[in-house]
């Protein structure tokens, strides 16, 4: 899809945005509301833009990280049911994990097999 922002423009002193005719793509400005009878664009609302790289910094930039340098780890042990509590996550092999996955199987007197799948946090 192509979503573009209007670039703001200052137009006999008030700031406005144009479209030019020859661009056919679909295009967003940042209005900040009618001020003195006047509809207003912006550059920005509440200190943010949305330009690409100040988006990417304050919404991706932390996940993108983790989903590519963050390892998947699998995990088997034995235990009874009234010993696994798990809220926080889990501290293994020197890291902080998220559970992805966690499968218990009964074996015998409330002995269960657990299989836990988790993804380490940088």
């Amino acid at each position: 899809m192509n979503i573009s922002l209007l670039e703001e423009e200052i137009y006999q002193g008030v700031g406005t945005a144009e479209r030019k005719k020859e661009d056919d793509s679909f295009r967003v400005l940042l209005y900040d509301g009618l001020q003195s009878d006047v509809n207003l664009a912006v550059q920005e609302v509440y200190s943010r833009t949305f330009k690409l790289d100040e988006v990417y910094d304050r919404l991706w930039k932390r996940w993108l990280a983790f989903r590519l340098y963050s390892k998947t780890f699998q995990t088997k042990f034995k235990s009874s049911s009234d010993e696994l509590y798990v809220t926080d996550g889990i501290h293994n092999y020197n890291n902080n994990h998220l559970i992805k996955k966690m499968t218990k199987r009964k074996d015998k007197n409330n002995i269960y097999t657990i299989t836990i799948e988790t993804e380490s946090i940088l």
